[in-house]
């Protein structure tokens, strides 16, 4: 899961930047940041998650 939401912020980064100009252009900024986040913030919350399990078990 963590690794997926890594992948998906990665996608949006890659989307954006090879689609700059109409980003920019259309002024979607903002809207493309609180997707970047909000993929980065789930992966930080699985995360979270994992490292909590794994220090019960261990």
């Amino acid at each position: 899961m963590e690794l997926k939401a890594y992948g998906r912020a990665g996608a949006v980064a890659e989307e954006v930047f090879s689609s700059i100009r109409t980003v920019l252009s259309y002024g979607g900024q903002e809207r493309e940041e609180k997707r970047y986040e909000q993929h980065l913030e789930d992966a930080k919350k699985s995360g979270i998650k994992k490292g909590a399990i794994n220090g019960i078990t261990i």
